[in-house]
């Protein structure tokens, strides 16, 4: 309790004042230990692998260990999901490292052939592409237009199959007009949970394969994402990789006491981590990001007092960190942390439809060689409508032969009162201006080019 308390402090401290942070930002990033599972009781998966079964039994597992929860223990193996893995409160879900692979193979599916309102018990699949799917098994209706995306997708499974059209267990959760393009797949999260408390995922890898070889894969909402949690507290999740995924590789939505730690994510098509929907009082320290086509890290909604420390995001699509401050993300600290190589932006601090991004900390990172995607188009660190926050300590530059980052650390729109202290930012040419400040009462000190 006392290690969770002095984290809390640290991590609030790091936000809250510039001079405190100067006698901290050294020291290693605040990471809150989750309570220990109390297990009662350790299942061996082994005695339940069925891989004729949907789930290939790790979830008759999981149930085995009953309310009380325990550890469940996967042996190494591939192991083919067509549903996801639920978890239950006190359950630690425990690979045997790169050797237990859980895994999607393909993507089937198709485009709605007829409207489906809100509550619909069936969806009809455009003549002539018959849906690949089996009784039993996840299937996600979604699209790729606001309306019937991210939350409005529908997370059911297959009740039954008749020709071309598919009964559902339950029902749609909004109407999916023809208008936006709806479409049924054959995708779902690897590993779920919705309000659990006390869980753990530990020691395995989780990959997808292309439906078809050599195509890019198709995007799919961050509720699909490999890892998916929603509201839950007490988290850890360790040692655990995420290849290939149609969607983000690691996400959790709301909660608290949440730890991500050890965790690589790459070539995923959505972002690599996403902390998410109010989301507070966590820690995601030690991962690795590459590859992927969002952001290596995309803060989202109401984010607060998340601490973001000692990763490495690189080679991605979008920032190396993303939209930190969008729509009330405040009092988080990035803090050292090397962002290399990414599309755009090595950190971008961001505000969200005309509300600013407020009151967090971006201290002794690294962002180099960053807005691949656009050279010249993005800096090492962007402030855009970003106010009150603290940027200190960063070193950004750029050592390739023909440069793509545009400055070092540059504000953009309303930015304003923000403390930008002792950062170096190396010229990228000699007529370039390493740090552009716009706020009237934005602090610029001690900074080196």
């Amino acid at each position: 309790m006392k290690n969770k308390i002095r984290s809390m402090t640290l991590a609030l401290c790091l936000n809250l004042s510039a001079l405190s942070c100067l006698a901290l930002a050294n020291e290693p990033a605040a990471v809150p230990q989750p309570q220990p599972t109390v297990a009662k009781k350790t299942i061996n998966a082994a005695d339940y692998v069925n891989l004729a079964a949907l789930d290939c039994g790790l979830q008759a597992a999981i149930d085995a260990a009953g309310p009380e929860g325990g550890i469940v223990l996967i042996p190494p193996g591939v192991f083919p999901l067509h549903r996801p893995l639920i978890l239950r409160n006190n359950i630690t879900l425990r690979g045997s490292g790169e050797s237990t692979v859980l895994r999607k193979e393909g993507v089937p599916g198709g485009q709605l052939a007829v409207e489906a309102p809100k509550g619909a018990g069936e969806v009809v699949i455009r003549a002539g592409k018959g849906p690949p799917f089996r009784v039993g098994q996840a299937i996600g209706i979604t699209s790729p237009y606001p309306e019937g995306s991210s939350w409005h997708s529908t997370h059911t499974f297959v009740k039954d199959i008749q020709g071309d059209r598919i009964i559902l267990e339950t029902p749609t959760v909004c109407r999916y007009s023809r208008l936006i393009h709806p479409v049924v797949l054959g995708i779902h999260p690897a590993i779920f949970a919705r309000g659990q408390t006390n869980v753990a995922i530990e020691n395995l890898a989780i990959d997808h394969t292309s439906p078809v070889a050599g195509r890019q894969q198709r995007r799919v909402d961050f509720t699909f994402s490999a890892i998916e949690l929603e509201k839950c507290d007490r988290v850890l999740i360790r040692n655990v990789s995420v290849t290939g995924w149609p969607s983000d590789g690691i996400s959790v939505q709301g909660g608290s006491d949440v730890l991500v730690t050890g965790c690589t994510v790459t070539k995923c098509a959505g972002h690599g981590f996403h902390p998410g929907t109010k989301i507070h009082d966590s820690v995601f320290t030690e991962n690795i990001a590459r590859g992927n086509k969002g952001d290596g890290l995309f803060f989202c909604l109401g984010v607060r007092k998340i601490t973001v420390s000692k990763s490495i995001f690189s080679g991605n699509s979008g920032s190396g960190i993303g939209d930190l401050g969008c729509a009330g993300d405040t009092l988080n600290t990035c803090i050292g942390n090397t962002c290399v190589d990414n599309g755009k932006a090595g950190i971008h601090m961001n505000g969200y439809k005309n509300t600013d991004g407020k009151n967090n900390s971006v201290i002794n990172n690294v962002c180099l060689n960053n807005s691949r995607s656009k050279p010249g188009a993005y800096p090492g660190i962007l402030l855009s409508d970003t106010k009150d926050s603290l940027v200190e300590g960063n070193r950004c530059g750029d050592d390739q032969k023909i440069p793509t980052q545009l400055h070092g650390i540059r504000e953009t729109g309303r930015s304003d009162r923000n403390q930008i202290i002792n950062n170096q930012a190396a010229r990228l040419n000699k007529d370039a201006i390493s740090i552009v400040i716009l706020g009237a009462n934005t602090k610029a000190a001690g900074n080196t080019e």
